[in-house]
């Protein structure tokens, strides 16, 4: 996976969890894969998370601060204990604040990655 692949997966994770899981409320490309709900052929299986040649890191950056400000926007009116619509979660759903945990514990591993891909492009510092 390269650097604008993890930025393109983390915008679709973003949308995963706070509009399709705790919303329930179905996006265009949730999965990145050109459909709103994973395909069954990929159940199971971690797919390779491509960037279409057209999608330019700008409008990936873009993209992914507007799922950023959208989060904002789905929490605001929600208590963090707020359990997810049912939808992808069917037995117990998790908590607003278990979603913000986990979609912040995501992007941190994430940058962590882009970090060790500049260091190995650039030397540490």
């Amino acid at each position: 996976m390269d650097p604008i692949e993890l930025l393109d997966h983390l915008h679709h994770m973003e949308q995963r969890w706070f509009v399709c899981g705790f919303l329930e409320k179905q996006v265009a490309e949730a999965w990145g894969t050109g459909t709103s709900r994973i395909p069954p052929a990929l159940k199971g299986v971690v797919p390779r998370w491509q960037v279409p040649e057209e999608r330019t890191a700008e409008a990936i950056a873009t993209s992914l601060r507007d799922v950023g400000r959208g989060a904002r926007t789905i929490l605001t009116p929600h208590d963090l204990g707020e359990r997810a619509r049912v939808g992808r979660f069917s037995e117990n759903p998790p908590t607003a604040k278990r979603i913000c945990f986990h979609v912040l514990a995501e992007c941190a591993r994430h940058a962590g990655h882009l970090e060790t891909v500049r260091e190995l492009g650039t030397g540490p510092g």
